[in-house]
């Protein structure tokens, strides 16, 4: 039995797990256009280009990038691969 007052706290699963992922995300980098030749120009998720000078997440796993606010999303919702080729970001734990 909870005494009274007590606040029980509960969190979608997922959410421990994502926030591990996004620990082993590499750092968020800005995307330059005069870097990308023959590269990634858009997110797979929105299928809009990047922007010059825009924020962008790298997963880490493989060479693929995202908008960040979407990869977090896709991560928050208990994903650990990359949308695009299914590669796990491993995740070390200590």
């Amino acid at each position: 039995m909870l005494a009274r007052g007590t606040i029980i706290l509960s969190f979608a699963p997922g959410v421990d797990n994502a926030r591990l992922v996004m620990r082993a995300l590499p750092p968020i980098t800005c995307f330059h256009d005069y870097e990308t030749i023959g590269s990634q120009r858009d997110c797979p998720i929105c299928i809009e280009e990047f922007k010059n000078e825009e924020l962008i997440q790298p997963f880490g796993a493989c060479v693929h990038e995202f908008h960040s606010s979407y990869l977090i999303s896709w991560l928050l919702d208990g994903k650990s691969t990359c949308l695009v080729c299914c590669k796990e970001l491993s995740i070390t734990m200590y």
